[in-house]
């Protein structure tokens, strides 16, 4: 059974090295992820990275980390530090 971090009642722990936040499951955001499709993910509420349902991070087809900074959708290369 896949653990969805919407309805689970326990924090779920970002992935980003060195952030030791929680994602944010009371602010979603609504990305494409296909050409008329749309999928719920969710941010870490520390340093910013998106994560799926499931807590795994988010990254785009070139693999840079996905991160919301200010309310924008910000795109990293994979060594940068975390958005802050």
């Amino acid at each position: 059974m896949t653990k969805n971090a919407t309805n689970c009642a326990e924090p779920v722990q970002c992935s980003e090295k060195e952030c030791g936040g929680t994602i944010d499951r009371e602010q979603r955001v609504e990305l494409r992820t296909g050409c008329e499709s749309f999928s719920t993910f969710f941010p870490c509420g520390t340093c910013g990275r998106v994560h799926d349902e499931s807590g795994s991070p988010i990254s785009n087809r070139p693999g840079k980390k996905v991160f919301l900074v200010e309310g924008q959708i910000v795109l990293r290369e994979p060594d940068m530090e975390p958005a802050s």
